[in-house]
């Protein structure tokens, strides 16, 4: 797995994206990266075009950074092949977060 972040340029908004297996293996790297962004103050869009697989380890880590958002709700997952998809709407995930 490999993971990216910057800032985008409205300065309050974090692009992360994961390519390969997104599993417990890498799960204290995607925190690392997700925790240099001060908590309640920035908004997470979550790139996911490149990922092949979430574990439930790696859904739980999800709902960790939705509450390190912005007022801990400000997380939007994009780009989630249909299996991932299909993953978090039987976990009803996309009730919490949002899913494009």
């Amino acid at each position: 797995m490999t993971i990216h972040s910057h800032i985008l340029t409205d300065q309050k908004t974090a692009l992360i994206t994961v390519s390969g297996r997104f599993d417990f293996s890498r799960a204290s790297e995607f925190q690392e990266t997700y925790k240099k962004y001060p908590e309640n103050q920035h908004h997470f869009i979550l790139d996911l075009a490149n990922a092949e697989y979430v574990d439930s380890c790696a859904l739980g880590i999800l709902l960790d950074l939705n509450r390190h958002s912005l007022n801990g709700n400000s997380l939007i997952i994009q780009n989630a092949n249909q299996l991932i998809k299909d993953t978090m709407r039987a976990l009803r995930i996309d009730t919490l977060i949002k899913v494009e």
